[in-house]
């Protein structure tokens, strides 16, 4: 009886390791099309399910060392961009800088430059500000950054490093970081920074991670966090479901419109998206 049970067995056991290994194949095919880290990942599980004392132990950890070698090319591909990306933003804002001082000279006895630049909505009053002395008299610039032009008032000069506005409740102050704070009678109003920050370059997400990650979000918090730029209503949005298509990254969402949350997400156009 127990060599029937062992001879029943033994074939399952061998077939079973063939399937790991070809099973694996599959995903590290689909992971090589799909450019996924995630399936490969997978396809490193599925190799590992094979035992050293079992067969083809060789054949899938040959598998896992061309996986590992793909994984980091694809991240040393990955830092390559973002140090290349990094190289242009450093050069951009270098140019930006070196503009805006040659526009400093048309501005004598220049007591500072700041940057407003608000993302809410005090974003209408993002500009370039100035406060700078001429004839005796302080003035404080301000071009505004939507359509160029520029707002000059006079400044009375109550300390080196408060400004009031003449004929106005506000002033300026210059905070102990250089930048420039704007103030009232009611308070602290916002502050100017000393010169365009260099951001930070975003590691961009991929594709797969992009349309996973947005299943369950808020779709405009989504939409912002991850810059999807402006959407496009599509077909299939109803007065319950929004199906929503951003052709900057080339995705659709479906969301419900009750609670705003995603309900699923596809790559490409996709009229009438379905809920999973």
């Amino acid at each position: 009886m127990k060599k029937l049970i062992l001879l029943f067995y033994l074939p399952l056991f061998f077939s079973s390791c063939v399937n790991h290994l070809d099973e694996a194949e599959l995903i590290y095919q689909q992971g090589i099309s799909e450019m996924s880290k995630d399936i490969l990942k997978d396809a490193i599980l599925e190799a590992n399910m094979i035992r050293d004392h079992q067969k083809n132990y060789d054949e899938a950890q040959k598998l896992v060392t061309k996986i590992d070698s793909v994984l980091l090319s694809w991240k040393q591909d990955e830092e390559r961009r973002l140090k290349r990306a990094e190289e242009r933003l450093n050069l951009f804002n270098k140019s930006i800088e070196d503009s805006l001082k040659r526009l400093d000279r048309k501005y004598p006895n220049l007591v500072g430059r700041w940057v407003l630049n608000e993302t809410n909505y005090l974003s209408t009053l993002n500009s370039i500000v100035r406060i700078y002395k001429k004839g005796g008299v302080y003035y404080q610039s301000m071009v505004f950054d939507k359509n160029g032009s520029e707002s000059v008032l006079k400044l009375n000069k109550r300390s080196n490093k408060r400004f009031d506005v003449i004929g106005k409740s506000d002033y300026n102050v210059i905070n102990s970081e250089g930048e420039l704070e704007f103030w009232d009678n009611e308070g602290y109003f916002l502050t100017c920074k000393k010169r365009k920050e260099v951001k930070e370059v975003k590691k961009k997400k991929t594709l797969e991670s992009l349309l996973k990650d947005a299943i369950g979000s808020n779709v405009f918090n989504y939409r912002y966090d991850n810059e999807l730029g402006s959407p496009t209503s599509i077909e299939g949005t109803n007065n319950t479901y929004w199906v929503s298509y951003y052709s900057d990254v080339d995705i659709t969402l479906i969301s419900l419109k009750k609670t705003d949350i995603i309900l699923n997400s596809s790559e490409g156009k996709c009229p009438y998206l379905s809920i999973n």
